[in-house]
């Protein structure tokens, strides 16, 4: 089994100890193609990408995947609430998106990874140069993050992961600056990702 995987910075690595750590054999996507047995694992994560720059890494993945899992839209949503771009917009990027990946992987399964309201989580329990403090509009962020899930995650032909109603979303013990999952969070999305593969 080839396993692909797209995205920004929750697919590409881990916090610890408030430090970032780019590290594709760590993140989610590798841990849920180990649990798959996969032969071949290829990772594009792009940090603090917006949806349309995550979308120029496509051909680098393999196209004979049998499995491809994206993650974007975070930081789009800081985009939409400071009203740069609209939500509408996004979703046409993110449309897109998955259209290129579907014409690029035509055989592969398509894992969509919805996003958590990490404008939810509260800002006293969170610290790191990454955190929920530096939002300017926590509240227009999580508007737009549940109104962007809505759309994407009842997408025709893809496998909905929909992590803003999972239980632990909101725990800093798995996103210690709320935004950026810590290894026990990378396990708590890649396993997520498993039980919606079954």
């Amino acid at each position: 089994m080839v396993v692909a995987a797209l995205g920004d910075s929750l697919c590409g690595g881990y916090l610890i100890d408030g430090r970032y750590v780019d590290d594709a054999n760590g993140s989610y996507p590798a841990l849920v193609a180990q649990a798959l047995g996969a032969t071949q694992l290829g990772v594009v994560a792009i940090a603090s990408a917006i949806i349309d720059t995550v979308a120029d890494g496509i051909a680098l993945l393999p196209p004979e995947a049998d499995l491809l899992m994206m993650n974007a839209g975070t930081n789009d949503m800081v985009v939409v609430a400071s009203e740069v771009r609209t939500l509408e917009a996004v979703v046409a990027s993110f449309e897109g998106m998955l259209r290129r990946c579907r014409s690029w992987m035509p055989k592969a399964r398509v894992v969509v990874v919805g996003l958590r309201n990490v404008a939810a989580m509260d800002p006293n329990h969170i610290a790191g140069p990454h955190s929920i403090r530096r939002l300017r509009e926590p509240a227009k962020v999580g508007a737009a993050a549940r109104a962007f899930n809505e759309h994407i995650l009842t997408l025709p032909n893809i496998t909905p992961v929909d992590l803003a109603r999972r239980p632990g979303t909101d725990s800093v013990e798995l996103f210690p600056d709320a935004i950026h999952p810590s290894p026990l969070g990378a396990r708590w999305i890649a396993d997520a990702v498993l039980e919606a593969l079954r």
